[in-house]
């Protein structure tokens, strides 16, 4: 059984919410990206939120020419229930820079240290590898 499909064993639903940390950067987008389109030929559809803004030139202009939808959690909190299911993207619960956004956290996947233990199933992968597997299709796509 691959990284992959564990996690998607973990799924029990047909969309989920990827979560980045607040305030983007490049390496928290093309990870959920990644993601979102490998949950996507598992047949699970996939909303990546954040919070805050995108302030930087480079960070919007990767999400302009990637084509990537991302969706501020103020805009969708009220649609949000408890029973919604999230994904943790370079990011975990009890940090600063990340909300508590409504739903149940169900998976993390983090490069960085674990920094609280909690009832999550925690991928402590490198978030950028999810990033080269989407260049690698995005790729793919093109020449094939």
């Amino acid at each position: 059984m691959t990284k992959l499909d564990e996690l998607v064993t973990q799924i029990n639903r047909e969309h989920v919410y990827i979560q980045t940390h607040n305030f983007p950067d490049p390496d928290a987008i093309a990870s959920a990206f990644g993601l979102q389109e490998l949950l996507k030929l598992r047949g699970i559809h996939a909303t990546i939120c954040y919070k805050g803004k995108i302030d930087r030139y480079s960070t919007d202009k990767l999400r302009e020419i990637l084509d990537i939808r991302l969706v501020n959690i103020e805009n969708i909190d009220s649609e949000l229930t408890e029973d919604d299911e999230v994904i943790l993207v370079d990011a975990q619960k009890g940090n600063s820079n990340i909300i508590d956004m409504t739903g149940d956290e169900i998976i993390c996947i983090d490069h960085h240290p674990v920094a609280l233990m909690i009832s999550l199933l925690i991928f402590n992968l490198i978030s950028s590898i999810i990033s080269l597997i989407k260049s690698f299709n995005f790729i793919i796509n093109i020449f094939f």
